[in-house]
C-alpha cells in the first residue's frame, strides 16, 4: 500500500522533438528526495535536493525524484532550432492486489482489482512439481535451491501484455556454500549468494502461453519439493496520461 501510493513510485520517460526529428538521450543524472517520516536514523539527505526543493518552493513532507536528459543537437554550425518539445510518458505501475493460497487443479477464485474493482476469475489447469537441473547453476561451490511449483491458469476476462502477473510471497530459500576443504580458496564464493532473490523480494518466473488464454507462474526456489504457496496478484496499470509540452 504504502508503495503504492508514494510519489517516488510515478516514473514518467521523456521523449524531446526538435524542428519535428525525435532527439536520442546523450546521457542523463538524477536526484531524489524522501521526507523525514521515510529517512532511516543516521542517513543525512542530499544537499543537491535539498536545494533544488527551495528554489522551486516544494514540500518537503512528499517524496520526489529530480532528472536532468542531455539530448545532443547543432552539431553542425547554422543548425537553427524552430520548434522545442517534450513527451512526458507514464511508464506502468506495479499495483498489488489480494493474495490467496494455491487452489486445487480445476478449481477457479475470483480476483479483484484493487483500483478499478474488475472481478476476474483465475482457474487453475495444472499445477507441477519442478527441479531445476544441476547445469542450471555455474557456482560448483555453491548449493542452489532447485525445486519449485509451476501453476497453469486462465484468467477470465483475460488480461493482455504485462498487465496481469502472480508472484510467491515466500523470499524461497537461499543459496548456501558447500562443504569445502581447508585448501580452498574462499575469496570468490560470496558473489554467488545474491543470485536468486534480491531486494525488491520474490521474482515470479513466466513462461511463454502454452495455449490461447493460458499463463505459467512459478513458485520461489526451496531446497525441498514445494508444499503450500501463497500467491500474490499484482495488475500494472498506467495511472496518468502522456503529458505533451510545446517548449518552443
Amino acid at each position: 500500500q504504502m508503495e503504492r501510493e508514494h510519489p517516488l513510485n510515478a516514473h514518467f520517460y521523456g521523449k524531446v522533438t526538435c524542428n519535428w526529428e525525435s532527439l536520442q538521450n546523450g546521457h542523463s543524472c538524477g536526484v531524489t528526495w524522501l521526507p523525514a517520516s521515510c529517512v532511516p536514523d543516521g542517513i543525512r539527505q542530499d544537499d543537491t535536493a535539498k536545494g533544488i526543493l527551495t528554489h522551486y518552493g516544494l514540500d518537503e513532507s512528499k517524496g520526489w525524484a529530480f532528472h536532468r536528459w542531455s539530448y545532443p543537437w547543432g552539431e553542425t554550425a547554422g543548425h537553427d532550432l524552430y520548434a522545442l518539445s517534450v513527451r512526458m510518458e507514464r511508464q506502468h505501475e506495479n499495483i498489488a492486489g489480494q493474495h490467496f493460497v494455491t487452489p486445487a487443479v480445476g478449481e477457479s477464485i475470483i480476483l479483484t482489482h484493487p483500483l478499478t474493482g474488475e472481478v476476474y476469475t483465475l482457474t487453475v489447469h495444472e499445477l507441477e512439481q519442478e527441479e531445476l537441473p544441476e547445469h542450471a547453476f555455474r557456482e560448483p561451490r555453491m548449493e542452489y535451491p532447485k525445486h519449485l511449483l509451476t501453476m497453469t491458469y486462465s484468467l477470465e476476462p483475460d488480461i493482455t501484455g504485462r498487465g496481469f502477473m502472480i508472484q510467491d510471497c515466500s523470499e524461497g530459500d537461499k543459496p548456501r556454500r558447500k562443504q569445502a576443504s581447508t585448501t580452498e580458496d574462499h575469496s570468490v564464493l560470496a558473489a554467488a549468494i545474491g543470485v536468486i532473490g534480491g531486494a525488491d523480494g520474490p521474482t515470479a518466473v513466466f513462461v511463454g502461453a502454452h495455449a490461447p488464454k493460458l499463463h505459467a507462474a512459478c513458485s520461489s526456489l526451496h531446497f525441498e519439493s514445494v508444499g503450500e504457496v501463497e500467491w500474490r496478484a499484482v495488475f500494472s496499470e498506467k495511472l496518468m496520461e502522456d503529458l505533451d509540452v510545446c517548449l518552443i
